[in-house]
């Protein structure tokens, strides 16, 4: 992950990732109007916070690996590994904006998440699915839990599915190496046909030939984005 790098570059670019952080408030809100106590998990630059914060919580906890990037100060910050660091417990909302796709062990994280909160408080997240960043699959991208993976994690966690759904999204560009500048722009690594991450004038014209040979159509240069949202309560 580069996002410290990528910060001011990735308010402009991270388009899917605001989408998504509307549309996981607008889930939460399907099941929860009033959370007292809430923690957000990967904050960032304040996607999901600037809506997390009309809830009017009496506390709020924001988490992240970088210091504070959003605009809100009247919050309780927790730097660090969110699956290393201490959290509060009697929390009644745990939310959290394109982070999970980053945890190596989800199951564990949810045994931590489902410790810190109350019985009957709620879970909520939007991530990315296996098919996103399709198009780079032969080139050492994450692999990214499917939605019979993660109810099976949380369900072996105790906790109820309330709500789960999955989308793809498609950006087009004029050309592959924005594609390139699109991804860094957000702060992840693009890897080059060695798979070590070094481009090479000649890798990358080899990359770009064959990503537009594959991958476009009269739209332009496709990119796929596989956002999945979850919602669930503390059984």
């Amino acid at each position: 992950m580069n996002f410290a790098r990528a910060q001011k570059s990735y308010n402009q670019n991270a388009i899917v990732q605001k989408e998504m952080a509307k549309k996981i408030f607008r889930v939460i809100g399907n099941f929860s109007q009033s959370p007292s106590r809430l923690l957000e998990i990967g904050s960032g630059t304040g996607f999901l916070t600037e809506h997390l914060m009309t809830f009017g919580a009496r506390e709020i906890f924001l988490n992240d690996l970088n210091p504070n990037q959003t605009e809100f100060s009247d919050v309780t910050f927790l730097e660090g590994d969110i699956c290393e660091i201490e959290i509060p417990c009697g929390l009644d909302l745990i939310a959290s904006n394109a982070v999970f796709q980053w945890i190596d062990d989800l199951g564990a994280l949810f045994s931590k998440l489902h410790s810190s909160l109350l019985a009957g408080g709620m879970l909520a997240f939007a991530a990315f699915g296996p098919q996103n960043y399709k198009q780079f699959k032969t080139q050492g991208m994450l692999n990214y839990p499917s939605l019979g993976e993660l109810e099976r994690l949380l369900v072996q966690n105790s906790f109820e599915i309330l709500h789960l759904e999955e989308e793809l999204k498609t950006l087009y560009f004029p050309c592959a190496r924005e594609v390139l500048e699109h991804i860094r722009a957000t702060g992840v690594t693009t890897f080059s046909t060695t798979g070590r991450g070094m481009w090479t004038k000649e890798t990358l014209k080899t990359f770009e030939e064959a990503y537009l040979a594959r991958n476009s159509d009269i739209n332009g240069v496709e990119l796929t984005y596989h956002p999945v949202y979850c919602c669930a309560r503390r059984i």
